[in-house]
């Protein structure tokens, strides 16, 4: 985008008293997001509740509200839907959920994946983890992270998170296999079931079903 355009849309904004950031972008309301994963379809909105938040939960199956009070952090929300259950139109969620959560600043942005083939939803927002059944739908768990998630990865079976300060591994159906302490600057790789942590440049190698040493 254009440096004038730019300058075109913060005066417009002004006239509209909207609050920028740092970046220039609007700092009052959502950036809302539409992702497809297989049969499922993801309404995904942060920094505030979509305008059409009561349309969306009307009709959801299971709508979840965590710790929606003023001052608790920044907003996410998660309408998940499903293109293939039967008498439940493609536009309405068959779940929605609403967060706030904290730490929420750069390197520190929300999470979502699913596992279409066991109807698995997991979202990391903050210090926050939680496991959704999608067939019922229902929480599976809620789970915490300390200081704060960073993001979700998938290899073969097994699915895995990294946080400031943990890495861990869930089956693909949802339960928790193992997990272990990190600090930055960390990074990871995963092949043939195996993967290998950079923790500070020291180097570790672990199977991912149960974390054993190799």
């Amino acid at each position: 985008m254009a440096d004038g355009q730019i300058m075109s849309w913060h005066r417009i904004w002004d006239r509209l008293g909207v609050r920028r950031g740092t970046l220039g972008e609007p700092s009052d309301g959502a950036c809302t997001y539409k992702v497809a994963v297989g049969r499922f379809g993801l309404d995904i909105a942060v920094g505030a509740l979509p305008l059409d938040y009561d349309w969306l939960t009307k009709d959801a199956l299971l709508v979840e509200e965590i710790d929606m009070k003023p001052g608790g952090g920044r907003v996410l929300f998660v309408g998940v839907h499903d293109y293939e259950r039967a008498g439940h139109t493609a536009r309405k969620p068959i779940l929605t959920v609403a967060q706030t959560y904290t730490p929420w600043m750069a390197g520190f942005d929300p999470g979502i994946l699913i596992v279409p083939e066991t109807e698995r939803l997991f979202v990391g927002a903050g210090t926050r983890l939680l496991g959704y059944d999608l067939k019922a739908p229902a929480r599976l768990w809620e789970d915490q992270t300390d200081c704060g998630f960073w993001r979700w990865g998938r290899h073969q079976d097994w699915v895995w998170m990294a946080a400031e300060l943990e890495f861990a591994v869930w089956s693909k159906t949802g339960e928790k296999l193992w997990s272990t302490f990190v600090e930055p600057p960390w990074d990871l790789t995963s092949v043939e079931g195996v993967v290998e942590l950079d923790v500070m440049g020291v180097k570790m190698r672990r199977r991912l079903s149960d974390g054993a040493p190799l």
